[in-house]
């Protein structure tokens, strides 16, 4: 109860005082801390329980295997399935799922697919799994025909598979095939669409400069206001230069959400793309004298087993100088690269006219 609802320590010290620890106790806290994001801690915990000769079962390293799929810890989830598979620990299709949302959540895409195709039963969930996985990793062609394949065995869809391939679609610009999906949905199968797939449909018609018709969208399937799918489209108001709908959008949202610094981030950025450097100001001017401020943006890397963090905006790290003269360096190469490739194909071009007039 104390790990599900995040408060590890408490967790922790009732765990500590247990006279007896059974497999389902040692379960829960090794569960509790990887599933909360603290992956190396929990593989101490992990290591003790085999020091207190207690033997893990698949519970044990489905946790630990989403917790590697939830911090992209690609190292540690390729150690836990090699524990898997030389302790020969009997397999599952829990199990196997796990390991293909692992890899495909950390980018190892060939990985995931040997494991999926090494299932000797894949259901509902693994076959969501693959498809979301090359999805989000820009091969949507490959998840859309991953989509057809898994059509083709005979199991029912459910919601689930269905947002795995709309996201998919979303993501990679397959706005047709998306939208076929998303009617098949009712006509079909007879599965009404939620809020989600409403929202993935909203998101692939903004993405593809339809902004108009995902604002209709929006106004047709959801009853009250949704701040998050306004924001899809206000961003798309922005990239594709719709001024009189953002204006509208982001008044809609300042008036549901007045506190959010993020919103009068997204504002400014909005009114600065089509040049309304006066209304820039005022957003900024606004936003801090409500006095808010917008949590910056990081990311993360992992090398053997280090991870570094990164902000925007931050120059506190040792290595920061090195970092910016390296990037400087993989820019100028990559302009020389598109250069090149610029080079060869009006080459390309001037020689097929030539031959053409020949």
């Amino acid at each position: 109860m104390y790990a599900k609802c995040g408060h590890l320590d408490q967790s922790s010290i009732v765990f500590d005082r247990m006279s007896q620890r059974d497999l389902v106790s040692w379960n829960a806290i090794v569960g509790g801390y990887a599933q909360n994001g603290y992956v190396s801690k929990a593989l101490l915990l992990f290591n003790e329980m085999r020091s207190d000769h207690q033997n893990p079962d698949s519970i044990t390293t489905v946790s630990l295997l989403q917790g590697c799929a939830s911090t992209g810890q690609l190292h540690l989830g390729r150690w836990i399935h090699s524990y898997i598979v030389r302790n020969v620990l009997q397999p599952g299709i829990l199990v196997d799922t796990s390991l293909v949302d692992m890899y495909c959540k950390c980018g190892d895409l060939d990985a995931a697919q040997r494991c999926f195709n090494r299932m000797p039963n894949q259901d509902l969930v693994s076959w969501s799994a693959i498809i979301a996985g090359y999805g989000y990793h820009g091969k949507g062609e490959t998840a859309f025909r991953l989509y057809s394949e898994f059509l083709k065995t005979g199991i029912k869809p459910n919601h689930v598979i269905f947002l795995s391939v709309l996201s998919s679609c979303s993501h990679n610009g397959l706005v047709d095939q998306g939208l076929n999906i998303y009617e098949s949905m009712t006509r079909d199968f007879g599965i009404a669409p939620n809020l989600e797939h409403h929202a993935c449909v909203v998101d692939l018609l903004s993405r593809a400069g339809r902004v108009e018709e995902a604002y209709n969208l929006y106004r047709k399937v959801f009853s009250g206001p949704h701040l998050d799918v306004l924001g899809i489209i206000l961003d798309a108001c922005r990239a594709h230069g719709n001024k009189e709908l953002g204006d509208a959008i982001a008044n809609d949202i300042l008036m549901l959400r007045p506190m959010n610094a993020g919103h009068y981030v997204q504002l400014a950025h909005c009114y600065a793309s089509i040049n309304k450097w006066e209304e820039v100001g005022e957003a900024w001017n606004r936003m801090r004298s409500l006095g808010l401020r917008k949590i910056p943006g990081w990311s993360f890397i992992d090398i053997h087993g280090a991870i570094t963090t990164f902000f925007t905006a931050h120059n506190s790290h040792p290595q920061f100088q090195e970092i910016v003269f390296t990037l400087k360096i993989l820019r100028k190469q990559m302009f020389k690269v598109e250069e090149v490739s610029i080079n060869i194909e009006s080459n390309h071009i001037y020689h097929n006219c030539i031959c053409s007039e020949n």
